[in-house]
């Protein structure tokens, strides 16, 4: 077929699509398939990437420049050397995507980092609980198992119209009769409870209450049956929004991933392929490796030199805290860490292999170097962690809390004392008892209905304001990393399996995971002698 021919069946099939070819990005094209065996099949696979972009909205013109068709070109020639070196993709919390849902035209995008202002304005703060408030607003839209009534989004109820209704606040005036309402618990004055949705809020009058086995706090999601009496609305009944399974969820926004637009849906079949046979690629996760204790040190060593002894290279991440104190705010403290890497970097490098080889993630603790106590905290200084950096070939740090592509999944790292923090500001009892789900359990199951990290009031858990999605669980993650200071669980629920390490400097447990196998951790723990 000679340049001619090309150019025509190039124009045609950009025609059929309503779409227009640059001169230059024409000529660039017939470039490329001139050396192609199967013309007409790879200008398909171009057409079809293009149309992938479009949809993203990552290309936002119907006339197609040079740069666009370069950048398809070049990913769409990517071999599997190319994606091994790819497996690994990490999120830092100061500029990762976010996932926005568009009230006007009811479709989600993702934006590739976000601009932020770490010092937001009121609007700001108006913004995230609005936001939050819409993201479990379109689950419940979702959902068997309810109808919404005078909530914005009302027609893609049609499916579920014998589900339970829900009412917005603002329509209750003048209502009888039991209505269940949805919205966030808060606490405007000690001891008063209001229920607050996207229309108004209204004050809560608890009559002993049933409710299901979860840990609900100020500031979470809940729906709430009961009725009016006077203007209040006594609660008989509260529960969560169900929580929905990560593949539903990316199914109902039309979307394969939120990667961000770097990582390309084509990708993703070969990246399977690679996930499925990595047998021997392992995370190691711990928690509270703490620098500070030559004993904690020893033992992690351990680790290395079982590894470094069967030829296998592991991912390892690392979380803090790590140190037993607060140095940052001691005379020479920043010296002191700085040293303390230092060794990390010596430990690691008397392991060859996993020196070279192997790579390392530390993400802060609560107690870590940090610039503030809001979420998400931003990784550590890079003076501190200068030696390890240069002793290590593959380090990286990340934020608290930050998010990891492996492969095809999606895992999400989170380092909080959270089950302490949610226990001490339930609104409601700790549900327990026989046939009863553990208090672990039932944090998981909140968090995963919450679809949020820290379903708390600001004044208990600081957040930057325009930096909440990422501390947002939309779509669930394949895995949940909660490192806090209680003994190690893993719980699979919704699709997802949620993991606690245990606290490495108690008794020197960890985890291990294996990619290809993703329902499956293996507790461990070095042993004393």
């Amino acid at each position: 077929m000679n340049s001619s021919q090309l150019s025509r069946l190039i124009f045609k099939a950009f025609k059929l699509r309503g779409l227009q070819l640059k001169a230059d990005a024409t000529e660039a094209l017939i470039n490329v398939l001139t050396r192609e065996d199967d013309v007409e099949g790879s200008l398909k696979l171009v057409l079809e990437e293009l149309k992938d972009r479009i949809e993203k909205q990552d290309v936002k013109s119907t006339m197609i420049d040079l740069a666009t068709i370069e950048s398809i070109v070049v990913d769409l020639s990517s071999n599997e050397d190319d994606i091994a070196k790819e497996i690994v993709q990490i999120f830092d919390g100061f500029d990762c995507p976010k996932l926005q849902y568009d009230e006007r035209n009811r479709t989600y995008k993702v934006i590739d980092s976000p601009p932020f202002k770490i010092l937001g304005t009121v609007e700001s703060r108006a913004q995230m609980y609005r936001d939050r408030l819409l993201l479990t607003q379109q689950r419940l839209l979702r959902s068997d198992v309810f109808t919404l009534h005078g909530f914005s989004g009302n027609a893609s109820t049609k499916r579920n119209a014998d589900g339970l209704p829900i009412h917005t606040i603002e329509s209750l005036l003048g209502s009888e009769g039991t209505k269940v309402l949805f919205g966030m618990i808060t606490q405007p004055e000690e001891g008063v409870w209001y229920l607050e949705d996207l229309t108004s809020l209204i004050r809560l009058e608890w009559a002993q209450p049933e409710y299901h086995p979860f840990l609900f706090t100020e500031g979470c999601h809940v729906v709430v049956q009961g009725d009016m009496v006077g203007d209040r609305f006594r609660v008989q009944v509260i529960g969560m929004p169900p929580a929905e399974q990560r593949d539903m969820t990316l199914k109902m926004m039309g979307i394969s991933h939120v990667f961000g637009s770097e990582f390309r849906s084509q990708h993703l079949q070969a990246m399977q392929t690679l996930e499925a046979s990595a047998d021997n690629h392992l995370v190691i996760i711990l928690s509270e490796l703490h620098l500070d204790k030559p004993v904690v040190l020893s033992k992690f060593e351990k680790i290395l030199e079982g590894f470094e002894d069967n030829g296998i290279d592991p991912f390892y991440i690392l979380i803090g805290s790590f140190f037993s104190r607060n140095y940052f705010t001691v005379n020479g403290g920043k010296q002191f860490m700085t040293r303390a890497f230092g060794t990390l970097g010596e430990v690691i490098s008397r392991f060859p292999r996993q020196r070279q080889n192997a790579k390392f993630l530390l993400v802060p603790g609560p107690i870590d170097a940090g610039s503030s106590i809001a979420l998400p905290k931003r990784p550590f200084p890079a003076e501190i962690v200068a030696p390890l950096k240069n002793a290590v070939n593959h380090v990286a740090f990340g934020s608290n809390p930050c998010k990891i592509r492996l492969y095809t999944q999606e895992i999400v790292l989170f380092r909080e004392d959270l089950l302490k923090k949610m226990q001490k500001h339930l609104v409601v009892p700790l549900k327990t008892g026989e046939g009863l789900p553990d208090v672990t359990e039932q944090l998981v199951d909140t968090i995963l209905s919450q679809a949020h990290l820290s379903p708390l009031p600001l004044h208990v858990r600081p957040v930057h304001w325009e930096l909440d999605h990422t501390l947002r669980l939309f779509p669930l993650p394949n895995l949940l990393i909660l490192a806090d200071r209680t003994e190690q669980f893993s719980y699979s629920c919704h699709g997802t399996n949620c993991v606690n390490p245990g606290v490495f400097s108690s008794d020197f447990s960890f985890v291990v995971y294996q990619p290809s196998n993703p329902g499956q951790v293996q507790f461990s723990r070095v042993p004393d002698v």
